[in-house]
């Protein structure tokens, strides 16, 4: 609860809207009760406009009593699904069981109370072949917006090398089933479109990198991506936490923290991306954990997520929608 207050005293005192993200590991693990808790100090900021909740969830968890709490407290839901059954069955629960029928029961919660969600779906080696029948299932559930995750290594999780050609192919079988049927939105497709929008407007003035502060129960504080909470370093970093909520507040800590080596190596990748990359203005720069635990430090440049998920794509979309294929930042800014 202290460390709930603080960072909802920490977001009031921004005195703009800040959207509160639930993730990493299981939000729901609390139990409703304790969730509720959590909640109630943000709920007159929710009120006034200051603060939108979303949550990631794997949904096997979700209740009526749940759903309560979403519609209190205005939530954004997401629900972790990799497509139909035979290709959902790396998710297991803690008991070893597929989790599949209890995704479907939450999600099935969600309809029943008129919920909205959306689908983040991770696609590997096996489900590269199945980019229609994913899309289907998904807008069989009645989503209002499908994510899209290519398997990447980050912790534990160790992915295998994916064949370019079978990326590009997913991904345009994902876009020919959707042109076929818009009947939810596709994350990705929103991104590329909304920065092509802008680029072709001669609008782009370049990415603002944000410090991304994810806070643990506990209190400390890490920025840039939430898998670096309470993820032991190892050999690169000492550490990724930057302070603790508990004895300094958020501001103090975001301004150390921006000094912190893998902060100051990842911007310094990001320029080299600026630099090298003709994908630079739709990305940004990539994912610092993507960086870190693909090539061991924050510092890398391209990644599988890079190549999986960024250019893979949006060569795909180029081809869909007839644009130019992207150049390098200042090319297009002189243009």
């Amino acid at each position: 609860m202290a460390v709930a207050k603080k960072v909802a005293d920490a977001v009031e005192r921004q005195q703009r809207q800040v959207q509160v993200i639930w993730h990493g590991g299981e939000p729901l693990a609390v139990g409703a009760e304790r969730f509720s808790m959590l909640l109630d100090p943000f709920s007159h900021l929710v009120e006034r406009g200051l603060v939108t909740h979303s949550l990631q969830t794997n949904g096997t968890l979700v209740t009526d009593q749940f759903c309560d709490l979403f519609y209190q407290h205005r939530f954004t839901v997401g629900v972790s699904i990799d497509g139909p059954r035979a290709i959902n069955v790396l998710r297991r629960n803690w008991a070893g069981r597929e989790a599949f029928p209890g995704i479907m029961r939450g999600i099935a919660t969600l309809q029943g109370r008129g919920i909205n969600f959306g689908i983040i779906a991770v696609v590997g080696d096996a489900s590269l072949a199945l980019g229609r029948e994913l899309y289907n299932f998904v807008a069989d559930l009645g989503c209002r917006v499908l994510g899209i995750a290519i398997e990447a290594t980050k912790g534990i999780n160790e992915a295998t090398r994916l064949e370019p050609n079978r990326v590009e192919h997913f991904w345009r079988e994902l876009l020919d089933a959707w042109q076929e049927r818009p009947v939810i939105r596709i994350r990705e497709v929103d991104r590329f479109l909304s920065w092509a929008t802008v680029v072709c407007k001669g609008d782009w003035s370049g990415w603002s990198i944000e410090p991304f502060p994810c806070v643990a129960w506990n209190g400390n504080v890490s920025l840039l991506s939430p898998e670096f909470v309470n993820i032991a370093p190892e050999i690169a970093y000492e550490s990724f936490v930057v302070g603790n909520l508990l004895d300094s507040d958020l501001d103090e800590i975001l301004l150390e923290g921006l000094t912190a080596p893998y902060v100051a190596d990842f911007l310094s990748g990001v320029d080299d991306c600026r630099r090298e990359c003709p994908y630079f203005s739709y990305c940004g720069g990539g994912a610092a954990s993507n960086k870190f635990f693909e090539l061991g430090s924050t510092r890398g440049t391209q990644t599988s997520y890079c190549q999986n998920g960024v250019q893979h794509f949006a060569n795909v979309m180029v081809q869909q929608i007839d644009l130019p294929t992207p150049r390098r930042r200042e090319n297009m800014i002189d243009e």
